[in-house]
This record gives structure tokens, C-alpha cells and sequence, in this order.
């Protein structure tokens, strides 16, 4: 039967007679058969970032990626008599006694909006109409996915007879920083938070590889990893033997480097393969790509432990006589005494390779302010915006502008923290640049390459790098890079004095002097604590850093830590009953930051005795949570009346800590306090407590979280009247959101009708709040889509109290009780909120 048709037929006006079927090759690597004419093969962007379900939040703590939501669309509902609809861009009006008057406008104002950024025209990136940018996820352009399936087929293909070779590096729009090779493929540098390395390129489900399909004979016979090199692999080299590689598999030499468009080197020009010797001898110490792939059951032998221990099966593979008979009772022995040969030679031979497979010759250290100074300036600029004061506190502003342009010799770790600082900058500002995604991209290669060598910069990285991904919606890798900053403070020891001097050899860093070194030591510790406290609202985990283990001083005045002068703050009181009066820091001696990390010893000491206890419960636990319950109370209400009064939330104090640009630690010192108020209320053995506790819990959890909305509503007020120019979600502290996430949780939980109008109001001004800080920060609209949904059912209930919704139940025609919480942190039986009884519920808010 022919192959070919022997007539011609037009096909939608086009001659087909030269059409022929497509060939082996094709037809075994599906993701080659594409058709570039076909606009709908995949899903548009603003299809696939629709809202996800109220039933499905994850917290920024259960470390998996939320869903990119595109634009929030409120859920239909019924109007609340003499209040206008609910909808997105169109608050609900407030009664007339009620916070914003008779007069007030409906509509968000404009600076409870995202600011515009303008980078210049040569970095903007096309984006579809309509579509969200997001750092972590993919903008399909045509070119790009057709990009994508080649560069799957070619990593997946074990066919490939031609030599293909790794190029250089270059940013793509929407996929980011990409390995391109001599044959038109790309691959991108990491994948899921997993370095790629071009020397092993990746899996058949487009994951990093984790290991190399081809090895030298020798490596082959002994069994051990290859790393091809010119002329002879590393292990050959060592041995002084002759490497043989087999036909068509000689290693590939590393091109130079070149720049892009982002102003930052990526792609290179391919050498001339053959003539060798003219390259510079430099080159040779780089990487070397193969020039085919090869399956591994198609070698010799494994070219890893773990591969060798497949080997030894109880079904040999086919093809392999040596095998045949390598799984015996009678050769345990020998199967332990080899694979523990096989891990020495492994151990031993990859003493200049990292485990992350990442040389620190990958090509991502550069000074992004020589390669691009306006946009450097502008990021960093942005990094030190006032919602993010926990962070960028760590060095004295005008000490470090000035290292920044006038030091042309940045030390490889300076230029890491650098370019993870612009990362940071540009995901805040919400920079569309591709100069912050490859800033991003290059400080997380630094990282990876910097495994095992724990110092300051490598901590100072992994904290800016842990916030940039949850600016960006990505969890699991903030919470990575998070236990890999407290990690490295642990063993540095800067939670301790003696662990923060600097040295001889440090002081030079970021040009500052040794008390500035020894201060920014201590202020990386605090920021990195902070951060703990904050994450512990969502999970039941311990803290990482427990009170105990801190000897330290508080962050000295800024005034000391820009001149360099000596630090003069008290050190940080661990014990939760200290045996004299605690006295608030001086604002001469201390930063107004000092006053925070206060808070966060309580708030330590809550988590302490909530998680463990969610365990277990002791026959006198009554009596030990009366202990706790008194001692927080104590130690909060002595904080508070202790905070000076421009550290209170209220208009005047609002607008001197903008003046001094700490409105961010304002707002974070309020929302840790009352956060720490309803958690030692609310997660409780309420079974194990008397009714008088149980309802002096409720009234308190109830009143703090009131508290917190009215501050919500003062800052509401407060970013209606901000200059042009400046925007709410520049100065809120991102963690407020969560606070007042909770708060809305915690009183709308159940309650009395006669309180609900007042309650409505209460809950529109968190959401508001939540929205704002949506703009930037993506678990923010996740809380929002929670709201949503609760002040939904409010308004339902409102309107007609004999049909409630479905996740509500009346109580005795007085008031209502919810089901379920917006986060089930731990179950109803240690939630007093949500686990005690309707009726006794009610009754205890009537007093």
C-alpha cells in the first residue's frame, strides 16, 4: 500500500500533493506533533486564574502554592436594607451613626490601589491583555510553548544521533532564565525550585535531572559518576588514566559569556568545538555538555549508588548476562561490601561538585549595579518600603547606598544578597521587568551554590528570598528558604552576643565597620524571628527559635547604627515572669523595632504551651492553662501600657510613623499583640475548663478582635487622605492582613442579632484591609475570598433571620452560630471558639 496519496486535494484552499506522514521519530516523541496554526492548543492566561474555592485556603504556611486568582468577583447576594449592593470596587455604605458618615464615597479611593509602575519600554513584557502578571506563572506565548515541547522532546528523546550542544543562557518573557543550545532548544534554569543542570538536563515529566545517563568507560567499569571534562573527565584526571568516552558522547565545551536585554550576561556565543586549543585555558575548568543522551539501561553500568542498587533486583534487566545471577542469599556480603565501595568512590569523587548541581562558576555572579544602574537604584529603592521595615532594617541606609555605587569590587557574597534585595524590590513594587526576574533568578542560583558555607550573607539571602516567594504565591519554597535562614543563624550562633562579633576579615562587608557588622548580625537574627512568630499563626509547629535560646541585644537606635557607634540597647528578657519590673526600651538607646520583638517573646511563649498541649492533655491541665492564660495576660496588658503613644495606632501617630517610615513596624506591633490575645482565648481543652473560664475566653477573643477591625477602619481613614503619590499598601505590614483575617474569623463565629448591623460594618472594614494588601501579596486574596463569602451569609442573615445559609444555625430565634472556621488550625475539641456549645456561646457574649 503506498505511503503517499497519488492525487492532490486541496485542504482548505492549500495544495497537499508534497504532504507526506510524519517519521519514526515524530511519531515517538508526541510532544513534537504540535501545530503553530492552532491559537486554542492551550488554555489562555486569564482562563485558568479564576478564584479558587472558600473550601480550599491554604495559609502561607501550609507551603503550597495558592491559586493565582486574576481579578476577585464578589459572590452574589442579597442587599442589605438601606445599604447599596456588595460588590468588588464598591464598598458598602456604613450606617449613618457608623464610622465614614452619611457622606462618605462608596468606592475604594485610589490610593488603596496598586501603583503603577513604568519601567522603561525596552524591559516591559508583553502581556495579554487582560492577564495577571505573576512571577510564578508561565505567560504561553505560541513560540514559547512550541519552544517548550522541542526542548521536552530532545530531553526525552533517546534516538537524538546529533551532537547537541549548550550556547549560553537567556531570559524569556514568561519563562524566565533558559539554557539555549547549538540546535534552537531551550531549557530553563530551575524547574520547581530544582537547578537544572545543562550537563544532565531533564526527566521525561520535565523535572531536573538528578543524575547523568552516560559515563567514560572507566567511571562505567568502577561504577562511579562521571563529570565530563576536556580533556579527560574529573575522575580520570585524578587517576592520571586515559578517559575513553564512547562514540558520539565527547563532552561539549562551555561557551563565554554575553549580555541581554535585561543588562545582565546570558546568552553566549557557541566556541568553535574544533579547535580546542585555541580557547582559554579558564574554559576548560567550567562544565562540559554531552552531545547525546543515552537511556541507562543501554550502558554498561550505573553512574550512581542509587542506580547500582537497582542493579542488584530480583528481576535483572534483560540484555545484562552479568546480572543474571547478582541477586543470591549466598552474595548479601558482597552486595553490602559493594555498595559501600560505591559510596566512598561517590563521597570522594564529588569533593569539587556541590550536591546542589550547581558549580559556583554557573554564570550568575555579576554586579547588577555595573550592569544596570537605574534599574538596580530603583529596586532598591523599592526594597526599602515601609510595609517591609522587618527585613529592611538590616543595614544603615546611607552606608549602603554608598557601597552600592561607588564599589566597583563586590565580593560574590555582597553581590547575592544584592541581587536577592532587588528580587525582593521588584515583587513588592510589582515590577514586570525582566531585570528583577533575572535578579531573582541568579540570586537563588547563588544560594544553591553556596550549600554548607553558613555565614551571613548566605542567611540574609534565603530570609529576602523566603519573603520574594511569598510575594510571588509560592509557599513551599518560602518555607524552604525560611528553614534554611533560621538554619544558618543556628549555626553561626548569631541568636547569641558572642556569635554576632564581627571579625577582622568581616568588617569590610557592605562597607560597614565593625559595630555596624555586629549590629547587622543581630537586626538579620530579629528580622528572621519575627518571620517565625508570624508563620506560627497557621500551623501547630513549634517555633524554631524558643525564647531560651537567645542571648542578644535588641536592635540598637538608627541614629548608632548609622554612625557606627557602639549599640547600647538592653538585652532581649527571655522569661515570661521576669523577676522585676520590665521596663520599655528607651527611644534613645533603641530602635522602635525593639518594641516588636517584645511581643514576639509573649507570642513565642503562647505558641509554647498551644502546641503541645493540642496533643495531649494532662490530668491538671486546668490549672497549668490558668497559669498560662494569667501570665500572657499579664505580660501583654505591662506591654501595652508601656508602648509609647506615637506606637499606637491612631491618626496622628499614623502620620509621624510615615514621617519616620515605620509604619510597617506599626502595624505589625498591633497585629502581633492582638493576634496573640485571641490565640491563647481560643485554642484551649474547653472541656477540660469551668464555664466562668470558658466565658470570660469568649468575651476577651471577641473584644480584641474588635479592637483590631476598629484599627482596621483607622487605617481605612488614614489611606483616604494620604498624598498623591502614596499608597496603604506601601505602609501596612503584610502580616496585618492575617490578623485581621482572624479576627474576622473569630467574631463572626456566632452572636446576637441585635449586634449584627454593627458587626457588618466591622467585617467590610477588614475586608477592605485584606483587599488592599491583596494587591500585593497573594495569600491576601485568599483570606479575601473567605471574607467574601462570610459577609455573604452576614447579609443573608441580616435580610431574612428564618432562612439562614447553609453554614449557619439559629439559636433561639436571638442569634446565630457558624459551623466552620475559615481555617481549622486544630479540631472543635481544642477551638473554644467553634467547639463550645451554641447556646453556652451566646450567652456568654450577652454578659
Amino acid at each position: 500500500m503506498s505511503t503517499t496519496s497519488t492525487a492532490s486535494h486541496p485542504v482548505n484552499g492549500k495544495d497537499t500533493s508534497n504532504r507526506t506522514l510524519p517519521g519514526l521519530h515524530e511519531l515517538l516523541s508526541p510532544s513534537l506533533r504540535h501545530d503553530n496554526s492552532s491559537p486554542g492548543r492551550f488554555p489562555s492566561l486569564s482562563n485558568s486564574l479564576g478564584r479558587s474555592h472558600p473550601g480550599n485556603y491554604q495559609s502561607p504556611t501550609t507551603f503550597a502554592p495558592p491559586p493565582p486568582p486574576q481579578s476577585w468577583q464578589p459572590g452574589h447576594s442579597q442587599t442589605v436594607p438601606g445599604r447599596p449592593s456588595f460588590s468588588a470596587e464598591q464598598i458598602p455604605a456604613r450606617p449613618s451613626n457608623a464610622f465614614y458618615g452619611i457622606n462618605a464615597t462608596h468606592s475604594i479611593p485610589p490610593n488603596l490601589h496598586p501603583p503603577q509602575t513604568y519601567p522603561p519600554v525596552g524591559q516591559r513584557l508583553s502581556l495579554p491583555i487582560g492577564s495577571d502578571y505573576r512571577g510564578s506563572l508561565s505567560v504561553h506565548h505560541s513560540d514559547g510553548s512550541d519552544e517548550q515541547r522541542r526542548d521536552s522532546a530532545r530531553s526525552n528523546s533517546t534516538y537524538s544521533t546529533s551532537n547537541i550542544e549548550c550556547v549560553g543562557q537567556q531570559h524569556f518573557p514568561g519563562r524566565g532564565l533558559c539554557y539555549v543550545f547549538s540546535n534552537g532548544d531551550s531549557c530553563p534554569t530551575v524547574i520547581d525550585g530544582e537547578v537544572v543542570n545543562p550537563l544532565w538536563g531533564t526527566t521525561k515529566a520535565g523535572k531536573a535531572r538528578k543524575r547523568l545517563a552516560q559515563a567514560c568507560l572507566n567511571c562505567r567499569e568502577k561504577k562511579i559518576r562521571c563529570e565530563p571534562r576536556q580533556p579527560r573527565c574529573l575522575q580520570c584526571e585524578k587517576s592520571k588514566r586515559e578517559c575513553i568516552m564512547p562514540t558520539g558522547q565527547q563532552p561539549q565545551d562551555t561557551p563565554l559569556p554575553s549580555t541581554n536585554a535585561s543588562g545582565l550576561p546570558a546568552l553566549s556565543p557557541a566556541p568553535n568545538r574544533h579547535s580546542p586549543t585555541e580557547m582559554n585555558p579558564h574554559e576548560f575548568s567550567r562544565n562540559h555538555y554531552p552531545s547525546k543522551r543515552r537511556r541507562s539501561d543501554e550502558l554498561g553500568g550505573s553512574t550512581s549508588p542509587q542506580d547500582t542498587i537497582r542493579n542488584f533486583s530480583v528481576r535483572p534487566k534483560l540484555g545484562n548476562p552479568s546480572m543474571e545471577h547478582s541477586y543470591s542469599p549466598h552474595n548479601n556480603g558482597e552486595m553490602q561490601r559493594d555498595m559501600s565501595r560505591i559510596k566512598t568512590e561517590s563521597d570522594t569523587s564529588s569533593d569539587s561538585f556541590p550536591p546542589s548541581g550547581v558549580r559556583e562558576d554557573s554564570g550568575w555572579d555579576m554586579d547588577p549595579y555595573e550592569a544596570n544602574k537605574d534599574d538596580t537604584l530603583r529596586l532598591v529603592g523599592a526594597f526599602f518600603a515601609q510595609s517591609i521595615n522587618s527585613c529592611n532594617i538590616l543595614f544603615p541606609k546611607q552606608t549602603f547606598r554608598n557601597w552600592l555605587t561607588k564599589n566597583t569590587c563586590k565580593s560574590s557574597d555582597e553581590r547575592m544578597v544584592l541581587l536577592s534585595m532587588l528580587a525582593l524590590g521588584g515583587a513588592i513594587s510589582k515590577d514586570k521587568s525582566t531585570f528583577a526576574q533575572t535578579c531573582a533568578e541568579r540570586a537563588s542560583l547563588g544560594v544553591a551554590t553556596r550549600l554548607g558555607k553558613f555565614n551571613l550573607a548566605l542567611a540574609q539571602s534565603r530570609m529576602l528570598l523566603c519573603i520574594y516567594r511569598y510575594a510571588k504565591g509560592q509557599d513551599a519554597l518560602a518555607s524552604d528558604f525560611y528553614a534554611g535562614a533560621m538554619h544558618t543563624l543556628k549555626v553561626t550562633g548569631m541568636n547569641t552576643e558572642e556569635g554576632c562579633v564581627a571579625t577582622d576579615s568581616e568588617t569590610a562587608i557592605f562597607g560597614m565597620n565593625r559595630d555596624q557588622l555586629t549590629e547587622c548580625k543581630r537586626r538579620t537574627f530579629w528580622s528572621a524571628l519575627l518571620l517565625d512568630r508570624q508563620t506560627g499563626v497557621y500551623a501547630p509547629a513549634y517555633s524554631s527559635m524558643p525564647n531560651e535560646m537567645i542571648h542578644l541585644r535588641l536592635p540598637c537606635s538608627d541614629n548608632d547604627f548609622e554612625n557606627g557607634a557602639p549599640s547600647r540597647a538592653q538585652f532581649f528578657e527571655t522569661s515570661i515572669t521576669p523577676p522585676y519590673s520590665m521596663s520599655s526600651p528607651g527611644h534613645e538607646s533603641t530602635s522602635p523595632a525593639a518594641q516588636i520583638y517584645n511581643v514576639c517573646r509573649i507570642s513565642g511563649y503562647v505558641d509554647q504551651f498551644i502546641t503541645p498541649h493540642s496533643y495531649r492533655a494532662s490530668a491538671s491541665y486546668a490549672r497549668e492553662y490558668e497559669i498560662f492564660f494569667r501570665n500572657t495576660e499579664d505580660q501583654l496588658g505591662r506591654w501595652f501600657s508601656g508602648l509609647p503613644s506615637d506606637l499606637h495606632i491612631s491618626d496622628f501617630s499614623l502620620n509621624k510613623a510615615m514621617k519616620n517610615e515605620v509604619t510597617g513596624i506599626v502595624t505589625a506591633m498591633s497585629s502581633l499583640y492582638h493576634t496573640a490575645v485571641v490565640r491563647s482565648c481560643r485554642y484551649a481543652r474547653h472541656q477540660l475548663l469551668d464555664r466562668n473560664t470558658i466565658s470570660r475566653n469568649i468575651q476577651q477573643a471577641n473584644h480584641s478582635a474588635h479592637q483590631l477591625l476598629h484599627l482596621a477602619h483607622t487605617l481605612c481613614t488614614f489611606g483616604q487622605n494620604l498624598p498623591e503619590g502614596q499608597s496603604l499598601q506601601d505602609l501596612i505590614s503584610p502580616f496585618f492582613a492575617t490578623a485581621v483575617y482572624n479576627a474576622i474569623d473569630t467574631i463572626s463565629a456566632g452572636g446576637l442579632f441585635r449586634d449584627l448591623r454593627g458587626l457588618l460594618t466591622a467585617v467590610m472594614d477588614g475586608f477592605t484591609i485584606i483587599k488592599t494588601i491583596g494587591h500585593v501579596w497573594p495569600f491576601a486574596k485568599i483570606q479575601l475570598s473567605h471574607v467574601e463569602q462570610r459577609l455573604t451569609e452576614l447579609q443573608s442573615l441580616f435580610q431574612n433571620h428564618e432562612h439562614p445559609p447553609p453554614n449557619m444555625i439559629l439559636v433561639d430565634d436571638q442569634g446565630w452560630r457558624c459551623r466552620e472556621p475559615f481555617l481549622k488550625v486544630y479540631g472543635a475539641e481544642y477551638d473554644l471558639i467553634y467547639g463550645v456549645e451554641a447556646k453556652e456561646y451566646l450567652h456568654a457574649l450577652r454578659g
